[in-house]
């Protein structure tokens, strides 16, 4: 799970409770059920271990090198979530001692292979940020293109030319104008919402 949390990108790290690697900071996770499917159990270990819930995921990779799991042979399939980090209050599961929010940039060192899986998810949200609208579930509604933009800049790590990103984004059929505008000293911008899927 990826958020922008104090003007950084962060995400949402659970401190182990059990071994292996207890005390241990991890991604949030867990094992599929008998007859359950891979998107049902991502979605049922996201509200499990996050209380997160009715929000899209996106598969970006599968994990199933030998020893990579001291128990035994797992197969663990990586799920991006982005989302406004205001909007949820997530609560520790009964195998974690402890959830919190970790800035990309300073990641504590992580149980598993999930350090590597972490980077995967960063490298799938720069990818993915152009072509599918993960951008606007990052931050509170009603927004501005200028919030959208510093949200963007934030998500890539760099400068975004002002013109070319609001172009983007109004022609993207992510965003729709609402009927509201800023208040303030300063001219007053037009307040935008997320298309709802």
């Amino acid at each position: 799970m990826l958020a922008i949390t104090e003007g950084k990108l962060g995400t949402l790290l659970i401190r182990r409770g059990e071994d292996p690697y207890r005390e241990a900071w991890a991604l949030p996770g867990g094992f599929l059920k008998e007859g359950e499917t891979i998107e049902a159990c991502a979605a049922r270990e996201l509200v499990e271990e996050t209380g997160v819930s009715h929000t899209p995921l996106h598969q970006f990779g599968i994990y199933s090198a030998a020893g990579r799991d001291p128990r035994g042979w797992v197969v663990s399939v990586g799920y991006l979530a982005c989302v406004h980090r205001h909007a949820i209050h997530p609560k520790a599961g009964s195998d974690a001692a402890a959830i919190g929010w970790h800035s990309v940039d300073a990641i504590p060192d992580l149980a598993f292979d999930h350090a590597t899986i972490l980077a995967d998810s960063l490298a799938a949200l720069r990818s993915r940020i152009h072509t599918e609208p993960l951008l606007p579930r990052m931050i509170s509604e009603p927004f501005t293109l200028a919030a959208l933009q510093d949200a963007m800049e934030v998500v890539v790590g760099a400068p975004v030319d002002k013109r070319n990103f609001r172009r983007e984004m109004l022609e993207s059929g992510w965003i729709v104008e609402t009927d509201q505008f800023t208040a303030g000293r300063h001219r007053p911008a037009r307040l935008y919402a997320r298309v709802q899927a």
